[in-house]
């Protein structure tokens, strides 16, 4: 099983009209203030601490744990129609960096 990895390489989506589209309205503010920019190092450390724990979990089942390699989700990517900085517009547009 392929386990993704919380790495401080990763940024925050710019609040746009797509990310709206795909994102409750009360969490907006968050990334009105964050957007382009890393996430706050305690969201970093809750979520890389689950992971890891989910992770050992899976061991202790007998389940092979893979994990990707490390992706520097801060740089900039285009595409004719778009650009974006950030992990959460390329889920959502599907675009592969």
């Amino acid at each position: 099983m392929v386990i993704g990895l919380v790495v401080i390489l990763i940024t925050t989506s710019p609040n746009s009209l797509v990310f709206q589209a795909n994102t409750y309205e009360k969490y907006w503010g968050f990334y009105d203030q964050q957007g382009g920019h890393s996430f706050p190092p305690e969201h970093l450390k809750k979520a890389f601490t689950e992971i890891e724990e989910f992770c050992e979990i899976l061991r202790q089942e007998g389940v092979k744990v893979r994990r990707p390699d490390v992706v520097d989700w801060s740089e900039e990517y285009e595409t004719p129609d778009f650009k974006s900085q950030g992990w959460n517009d390329s889920l959502i547009l599907k675009c592969p960096q």
